[in-house]
């Protein structure tokens, strides 16, 4: 993308929907509207940008300048994840629920670089057992 949106959807109502679909928005900006890449699922308006999606959803975004060291990078950014499961509270279907994640303290200071993404909120699909 060139990190310019050309939808219709608020970013409010984008992340949501990333949400609900439990997914994960993994951006790759690439430099210059021509080489503008277009993807399925919810867009977003014109003054919005995948930066913060990425950021809600726990992804991550790669600035593409150049875009073959870039793609390489992201790539190498997403082999290196790991998934973290816990028992969701209980609450209504289809509440918001926000989440944090941080290190410990000791776990950044041994890990000073170390940068924690993780999805800020989920939409609760059905009651938890």
């Amino acid at each position: 993308t060139d990190n310019a949106g050309h939808g219709v959807s608020n970013e409010k109502a984008v992340i949501r929907k990333l949400w609900d679909a439990d997914a994960v928005v993994a951006g790759l900006i690439l430099p210059g509207e021509d080489q503008l890449i277009h993807v399925m699922g919810p867009h977003l308006s014109s003054s919005d940008s995948v930066i913060e999606p990425a950021a809600q959803t726990g992804g991550d975004v790669v600035d593409a300048s150049p875009p073959g060291p870039a793609f390489y990078e992201a790539i190498d950014r997403l082999r290196r994840r790991y998934s973290m499961f816990y028992q969701a509270p209980p609450g209504k279907v289809g509440e918001l629920h926000k989440v944090t994640v941080e290190l410990t303290p000791s776990a950044k200071k041994r890990n000073p670089g170390a940068k924690v993404l993780a999805r800020k909120g989920y939409i609760l699909e059905k009651q938890p057992q």
